[in-house]
Order: C-alpha cells, then structure tokens, then sequence
C-alpha cells in the first residue's frame, strides 16, 4: 500500500519546467554575424596601429565594452568593424551570441586560416 502511495505521490508532482528553446544567431550569406551592434579595434599596445577589429551582436555588448579598452588598447564603437585594409576574418556562431574578428597586416591568410581552425571558426572574406 505504501509503494502505491509513494508511485501515485510521484505521479502527482509536476515535472521541472523545460527551459525555452536558445535563439541561434544566424550568420550571413557571407558567413559574418547578422544584426553586428558593437566592434573594438585592436590596437598594438601605443595604441596607434591596429592589428584588428572584432564585432558581434547586442547579447555581447556590455561584456565587451567592459573589456575592449583596458585589455586591448582597444577603440569601441557600437556597429560594425571598418573594412579597409582587412585581409580576412574568423566567425564563430553559438547559441545567442557570434562574433567575428577581422584581421589587417602583417597577419596573412595562412595565419587566419589557423587561427580560425584553433577556434572552430569559419573564415571569412571581407
């Protein structure tokens, strides 16, 4: 009788609420993020070469605006990187959030290839 109780009690309990489905940021045709709201140029520590610019979308924007100053000798900005000069870029798309970092000289194409590799990025022309 106990065991009946005890199955019919667990029965009886709501089971936890499953979370919501995650919006998946897309990316465009081109493979760069949709919707870019902020960037930070890079800057070589003098802060007056810039090695390269990252931007993504409006779920990271107080993250990076907290950091792009100090731990990069960054410059932000709310919309998307210049592209003069870019020789190509590195996309990574999870969840809500994607970001892309684009490139300038010395860097070449064999380097950001790499460095998208080692980030599971797809590369990107400008």
């Amino acid at each position: 009788m106990r065991l009946l109780v005890a199955v019919g009690l667990l029965a009886a309990c709501s089971s936890p609420a499953k979370p919501g489905p995650t919006r998946v940021e897309r990316t465009t045709s081109e493979g760069t993020c949709e919707n870019i709201a902020w960037s930070c140029v890079g800057t070589l520590p003098d802060g007056s070469t810039p090695w390269g610019c990252i931007e993504g979308n409006a779920s990271q924007t107080v993250q990076y605006q907290a950091t792009c100053t100090p731990e990069k000798a960054g410059l932000f900005a709310l919309g998307a990187c210049p592209r003069d000069d870019v020789i190509a870029g590195c996309t990574v798309a999870r969840g809500s959030q994607c970001t892309t970092t684009w490139y300038l000289a010395p860097a070449t194409r064999a380097s950001i290839e790499d460095d998208c590799a080692k980030q599971g990025a797809k590369l990107v022309a400008p």
